[in-house]
């Protein structure tokens, strides 16, 4: 009868100390796969960060809270920074970064791609050619 007893116990201590094994290697596991993912997240924002789209959602916003601003009659130079885009095709493309069509305005710095976004005002818009500079002119 004892040993029967005993039996059962280290059994149970056993089965104890492998359900507390599995356990910590599960919890490694699982904090070892966190940080494989905020690392890959991390590197991901770090990259987006800097990229063309990023630029053409900001000036493209930029723009379209000018032209709501902006009076009749006035003139809004805006300054692109090629760096922030495709340099090669921005250099010859350059009348293709911002176009205006009824509300929305659409800003692209690369080949592929670009962003719109609307404005509100009802004044008449339109782009007028600038030399390194968008110009639009609220009529």
């Amino acid at each position: 009868m004892l040993s029967n007893q005993s039996f059962e116990i280290n059994n149970m201590i056993n089965i104890n100390k492998k359900n507390g094994e599995s356990l910590l290697t599960e919890n490694i596991i699982f904090v070892i796969l966190n940080i494989v993912f905020l690392v890959i997240l991390v590197v991901f924002l770090y990259i987006k960060m800097d990229s063309p789209a990023v630029f053409e959602e900001k000036y493209a916003k930029e723009l379209a809270l000018m032209i709501d601003a902006a009076k009749p009659g006035m003139l809004i130079y805006f300054d692109i920074d090629e760096s922030n885009g495709d340099e090669a095709w921005f250099k010859y493309h350059f009348s293709e970064a911002v176009k205006i069509q009824d509300n929305l305005i659409t800003v692209k710095l690369r080949e592929k791609g670009g962003y719109s976004y609307s404005f509100f005002s009802k004044n008449a818009v339109s782009e007028v050619d600038s030399k390194g500079r968008v110009a639009i002119l609220v009529r």
